[in-house]
């Protein structure tokens, strides 16, 4: 989805994460190069992808999300020192 996506964002708890809403939309979490955190979706299918820029803009260690059972995203991270947020 996003070239600046780093190496680690496909490996443990930092991957990517993708999920599909109730509207059949595709959502994907993922941490940058710059070790933030973005969020991105698809309309069609995944064939063109829009993005709402930094959900989390500061260094992070780790990200975790999901959506639940009304459709809203949740996204968790935690810090290099190990603070959850």
């Amino acid at each position: 989805v996003d070239a600046t996506a780093i190496a680690a964002a496909t490996a443990y708890g930092s991957q990517r994460k993708l999920f599909k809403d109730f509207n059949g939309s595709l959502i994907t979490v993922y941490m940058t190069a710059g070790n933030d955190i973005e969020a991105e979706w698809s309309n069609d299918a995944g064939a063109t992808w829009s993005s709402t820029g930094p959900v989390v803009a500061t260094t992070i260690a780790n990200v975790g999300a999901d959506i639940d059972s009304q459709g809203n995203l949740h996204v968790v991270t935690e810090e290099p020192a190990g603070t959850i947020k």
